[in-house]
């Protein structure tokens, strides 16, 4: 389900000169973590909606993702709402042209995504994905999405078929020109000097006090 998710992703955000060009070997462009699970979190309930629907033709309808996918997705939708703006970000940056302010034409592309996703199941994995959705079911829905952005990561570590991958968060600020936080300021080195100096002073008084006393 991951790599057919990337594929999808791919060929939606990426603009046709924009394909090309990563299949000429291009570097893979890198998105954060954060990135990454604002991606999932927008993009999750309609994928789970298109899977629920598409596995109900090929599993027993009375297994939990046939059974529960849409409900589910339901309880998933505020996560979506809350993580456009990244995810945005996210497609203009991988694509290069910005997207229009057009809710229908959001609301399509997104079903176009899951679509695409849901088409690449087959009954093994729709077998699969039901058994995983079902065990992370009563997280939270933050929970929920972490635990999918970390298997979309994993399965697309090593696909160099997939335009972008996830990278640590210093690594992916440093591709984008963004200004790194800058150190912490280094600790004042004088002070085993000063320390040192001191005691020199305090050693040389007490010699002298005790001659005195001699």
């Amino acid at each position: 389900m991951s790599r057919s998710f990337a594929a999808a992703l791919a060929l939606i955000a990426l603009p046709a000169a924009a394909q090309a060009q990563a299949q000429e070997a291009a570097p893979r462009m890198c998105i954060t973590p954060a990135e990454n699970e604002a991606v999932i979190g927008n993009l999750l309930p309609a994928i789970l909606r298109q899977a629920a629907t598409r596995c109900a033709t090929l599993i027993d309808d009375q297994n939990y993702l046939p059974r529960e996918g849409a409900a589910l997705a339901d309880t998933l939708r505020e996560n979506a709402g809350r993580s456009w703006p990244v995810t945005k970000t996210v497609f203009e940056r991988i694509g290069g042209t910005p997207l229009p302010d057009d809710q229908a034409v959001i609301d399509t592309g997104r079903k176009v995504i899951a679509g695409s996703v849901a088409a690449g199941l087959d009954a093994q994995a729709c077998d699969t994905v039901s058994r995983l959705v079902r065990e992370l079911a009563p997280l939270p829905a933050d929970n929920f999405t972490r635990v999918f952005a970390l298997a979309l990561e994993l399965g697309i570590s090593d696909d160099s078929a997939v335009p972008f991958k996830v990278c640590r968060a210093d690594a992916a600020t440093e591709e984008t020109g963004a200004t790194p936080a800058p150190d912490p300021a280094p600790a004042d080195t004088d002070t085993d000097t000063d320390t040192d100096a001191d005691s020199e002073v305090a050693e040389t008084t007490f010699d002298d006090a005790l001659a005195d006393d001699m």
